[in-house]
């Protein structure tokens, strides 16, 4: 069987679940485990990031105009012949959406149906597309993918042991003297803020914390990320602040803060005075709905 995946959890997620060999292709943004980066790379962003305001605005116009934000090399996709491609719903900013994949994918269908002479055109590939709310569906999607590989034994014995790691930190949690819970500000984004969503305002109330700016939904995810006003957050004046852009590494995001922190109302706000803010790698840690997220419920607890 032979995979590609177009976007970096779900490439985790196949290798999670043991599907590492089957693994044929990847997105421009997959680089986890190391060990894939000799895959060919099937996608490019149309924008290149220079700052957060940056991107945000070329992000913007984009979409305004009903374009995606993405490439896909539709003829080094159809040269690799995929059984299987797992790509997203979620976000079309983040990675390539799931209408542009099915786009391609026809696209191929009907080039070799018209080149077939008379013989059976190729079967389309199994379009597995993830889209994950909460800690619960990545715990789901590993079992998906899985099913979709033919492992899943493999993917049952990942998902058993993710659980207990989360498991371990929950119990971690619970053994910590009871204090109010500190209210957080989990920044994805700034230049518009924005904070986090889906399953990282989860995360934080999992770790004894409280995400106001956009709370979880009955102990699980929360909406999607939007914007809110700087005033926003300095009204609601938390406790700890925890840096984590999408996609930017620590150098980068260390990059971006002088338009926020040169601000008139950042040395005003009580986290900062107390040094409890926190800057995370966010091409890694809490953004990304794999098994990088379990992990972030063992380095929540930490930071709040």
């Amino acid at each position: 069987m032979k995979v590609v995946s177009l976007l970096p959890s779900a490439t985790e997620l196949v290798c999670l679940v043991g599907g590492t060999d089957m693994l044929v292709g990847r997105s421009h943004e997959c680089d986890y485990p190391a060990a894939i980066k000799d895959r060919p790379i099937l996608t490019a962003a149309k924008n290149k990031f220079e700052s957060c305001q940056q991107m945000n605005d070329a992000v913007t116009a984009t979409l305004t105009t009903g374009d995606g934000l993405y490439y896909i090399f539709a003829d080094v996709l159809k040269s690799l012949a995929p059984d299987v491609i797992v790509t997203q719903s979620l976000c079309s900013v983040c990675s390539v959406d799931l209408r542009l994949v099915e786009q391609v994918v026809q696209e191929m269908q009907n080039s070799s149906s018209s080149s077939s002479n008379g013989t059976a055109a190729a079967a389309a590939p199994r379009i597995i597309s993830l889209n994950p709310f909460n800690i619960e569906d990545v715990l789901q999607d590993a079992l998906v993918v899985g099913e979709a590989l033919g492992l899943q034994a493999q993917a049952a014995a990942a998902v058993a042991a993710l659980c207990g790691r989360v498991e371990a930190a929950l119990s971690f949690v619970a053994r910590q003297p009871a204090v109010a819970a500190p209210v957080v500000a989990f920044l994805e984004w700034f230049e518009p803020l924005f904070p986090g969503g889906h399953w990282t305002p989860q995360l934080i109330h999992m770790a004894g914390g409280q995400h106001p700016l956009n709370p979880p939904r009955d102990g699980k995810g929360a909406g999607p990320s939007r914007p809110v006003w700087n005033d926003d957050l300095v009204a609601l004046d938390p406790d700890w602040i925890i840096i984590c852009p999408c996609g930017l590494d620590i150098e980068e995001t260390v990059k971006e803060l002088p338009p926020v922190t040169a601000s008139g109302w950042w040395p005003q706000l009580k986290a900062v005075q107390a040094g409890r803010v926190a800057l995370v790698d966010g091409n890694q840690v809490f953004n990304r709905p794999g098994a990088w997220t379990c992990c972030s419920s063992e380095l929540a607890p930490t930071l709040v």
